[in-house]
Parts: structure tokens; sequence; C-alpha cells
């Protein structure tokens, strides 16, 4: 179904309903309708934004499981979760996650063996690309400031840099929320998921390593290079993103490809595999990233395809 848009005034494009639609909905004038921005399409219905409330019970969940139910329904949307639970240690859990990873929800009740779990903060539907950004930059100064802190030995520095990847769960999260609510305006919705979830499994792999070091790790000149190569991987890709073209996604890739080249030479190295291993993985997470960011700069250029 096609429409032509008709101008009404100097900024001013009107397009005609289907007679159909408007038939079945009983539109009439004066009718008000609720116009939903998703990107490059427009959402018209007589209903507003609906509620949505998730039902899950928790109780024979593992705490790794718990953290995957309860994150998941707040990444696709949901505004209110009943959650069931069998012992106050998963209630901690609850509250740890909402701590740290889900912005503007809060516990408002709790019952016996039920917990209700409430968005009380609006979401900003128009801070999307804001907040993309800052889950980007507080992953660079992530990898930058592992590989600066390991350089200089500053293990309590090293800790304290640890706590940015609790910033990254947040605000990728909240993007990914943004995205599935049809709020983020994103031209390709999937291909920014692949990107916030990369992004998001980066800054994991930088936290299991630091937990895996030992208080005052060794760690080799080469593997300080690695380090500190991955860090200006992470940096490239950011810059990558905000770049014209695909020049730089095209440095990007190689310079994943010799951090991965560098990183299966340490793996062989007595002391330097866990570091190693470590960068390799990032350097992929940037790869399946930047195969994401092509398509979404590829978009730019794609035509309607529809006729004059």
């Amino acid at each position: 179904m096609q429409r032509k848009a008709i101008q009404l005034a100097k900024n001013t494009l009107v397009i005609s309903l289907p007679a159909s639609w408007v038939k079945r909905q009983g539109v009439r004038k004066g009718s008000e309708l609720h116009i939903k921005e998703d990107g490059a399409e427009l959402r018209i219905s007589q209903v507003a934004y609906a509620h949505r409330t998730a039902n899950v019970d928790i109780s024979g969940l593992s705490e790794r499981m718990i953290r995957w139910t309860i994150s998941g329904l707040h990444k696709i949307g949901a505004d209110e979760m009943l959650v069931r639970y069998q012992s106050q240690d998963q209630v901690r859990i609850v509250e740890d996650l909402i701590r740290d990873t889900l912005l503007g929800f809060a516990i408002i009740s709790q019952a016996k063996g039920v917990v209700t779990i409430r968005q009380v903060a609006k979401d900003a539907n128009d801070q999307f690309d804001a907040v993309f950004r800052r889950a980007l930059l507080v992953t660079v100064s992530l990898a930058e400031g592992v590989a600066n802190a390991i350089k200089r030995r500053d293990w309590d520095e090293l800790r304290s840099v640890a706590l940015l990847e609790r910033s990254n769960n947040q605000l990728t999260n909240f993007c990914i929320r943004l995205i599935h609510r049809g709020e983020s305006q994103s031209p390709i919705p999937s291909m920014h998921t692949m990107i916030l979830w990369n992004v998001e499994k980066l800054a994991d792999e930088y936290k299991y390593l630091i937990q895996s070091l030992p208080k005052e790790p060794r760690v080799t000149p080469r593997c300080q290079d690695l380090l500190c190569a991955t860090a200006v991987l992470v940096r490239s890709y950011y810059n990558a993103v905000y770049a014209q073209g695909f020049d730089d996604m095209d440095a990007v890739s190689r310079m994943r490809k010799d951090v991965e080249r560098k990183g299966v030479d340490l793996l062989q190295c007595r002391g330097d595999a866990e570091v190693a291993h470590a960068m390799i993985n990032i350097a992929r997470r940037v790869g399946d990233a930047t195969s994401a960011l092509v398509a979404l700069r590829s978009c730019q250029g794609l035509g309607s395809g529809e006729k004059e």
C-alpha cells in the first residue's frame, strides 16, 4: 500500500488513511490517533502504549538463571514484573540486579513469596543516541583503564576500573529496552541490538579477566602490549561508529586480526595465556560489532525501491 504526501503548508505534509482501516477502527473527524516512531516507520493506532506486566517464577532457578530472566524481561520492554520466589537469598539477587542493571526500576512491594518490580522513572525515549554513545564511551574507558592500570601495576586502580562494567550493563540494557519498545528510531533495530549485545559481552570479558587474576599478577611486557593494542582497537571501533564511510571500519577489521594474531602467539607462553585468551575474545566481539555497523552504514545508501 502506497500513499503520496500532500503539502498543505510550508512545513506540513499529510497523507490519507486507508478507507478500509478507517471503517474498521471507526475513525471519524476529530478522532485522536496515537503515532509512534519506529526507525523509518510510523505506527498509527487508536490506543496509547499498553502497560506490560510479566509474571515469572524464580523459585527453582539458579542465580545465573534469575539474572538472565529478570534482565531479559527488562530488555524486551516489561513495565512491571511479578516475581515469585522461594528464599530471601533470591530476593537479594533481584535487589542486586535492580541496583546494578535495571535503570529506572525499583521493588515497590513484597509479600510472602512474591515481589513486585515496577518502572518508577519514565524511559528517556528521546535519549537513545546519547545513551548509546555513553555505553560505547564507558566501554572504551574500561578497556583503556585496564591496560593502563596493569601497565602501572596499580592493582587498586584495576579493581576500581572494573566497576565500569556495571555502568556498561546499565547502559546497554537500557538501549536494548528502548529498541524493543520501538523508541530508538534506529533504521535497523536488529543491527543496533547486535552492536549493544557484543559491547556488553566485551565488557564482561574484562570483568572475568580481572576476577581471575591474582591480587598482584605478574604480567609480561608482551601481555601489556597486547592489552594496549586491544584498548586501541576498542577506541578505534568507537571512532568508526561516528565516522563517515567505510574506511574506519576496514581499519578496525585489520586491527582486530592483528590483535587476534598476537593473542594466539601468546597462548603457548606460560603465564600469558589467560590475558591472551581474553583479548582474543574481545577482538572477536569487536569483529561481530563491526559487521553490524557495516550493515547500519550500508542502509544509508539503500533506496526505498518505490516507483515514482
